[in-house]
């Protein structure tokens, strides 16, 4: 089911400063400003929709269905917490790369490049947004805080192939992806939208 206020705290969010500046490079993608406008116009018009669903995956925050272009949470009031608002943004980088591969104009990244970029982009906005908030000490989100804190506040930064690998291999081992068989050069499901 469609849901306008879910819909209300994606786009309020996406114009904060926070988002404003998340601007870093993975492999491929760039994770920018112009890239969350670019999901902020989609969902704003209707070329994306943001929906309640209860969610299949075991433990599941929020999703981002490429084949549907569709939002999906688990209920409209979804979206307040840090974690959460953390979430909103990861699942717009995979939003993101779905607009861009529209018509070729980004390269079409592995699923774990994918992935990394958002976790990466959600724990930047963490420190952009709650620079006080607790950080998580398990493997995949203390790498993606590593990574965020080595690009904070310099636009355009390339992550480095090592912190790359490092993360990549992260997910690409964590048992809830293997179950799913994900793999290291798995294609991105973005199909544009």
């Amino acid at each position: 089911m469609s849901s306008e206020i879910l819909r209300a705290k994606l786009l309020n969010l996406l114009l904060t400063d926070a988002v404003r500046k998340i601007d870093f490079v993975f492999g491929s993608f760039h994770v920018d400003f112009g890239g969350f406008m670019s999901v902020w116009s989609m969902v704003a018009t209707g070329g994306i929709d943001v929906d309640v669903q209860p969610l299949s995956e075991k433990d599941a925050a929020g999703g981002y269905n490429y084949p549907t272009n569709k939002f999906l949470f688990p209920d409209e009031g979804f979206g307040t917490t840090p974690d959460q608002q953390s979430v909103l943004v990861h699942e717009s980088v995979h939003a993101m790369r779905d607009v861009r591969y529209h018509g070729g104009s980004e390269p079409r990244a592995t699923w774990a490049e994918d992935e990394a970029a958002a976790y990466v982009a959600g724990a930047l906005f963490k420190l952009n947004a709650f620079p006080q908030a607790r950080r998580s000490t398990y493997p995949l989100f203390a790498q993606a805080y590593e990574i965020a804190g080595a690009v904070k506040d310099k636009p355009g930064a390339v992550v480095s192939d090592n912190d790359a690998k490092a993360m990549i291999a992260i997910i690409a081992t964590e048992p809830d992806y293997v179950k799913k068989g994900m793999t290291f050069w798995k294609r991105s499901f973005a199909d544009g939208i």
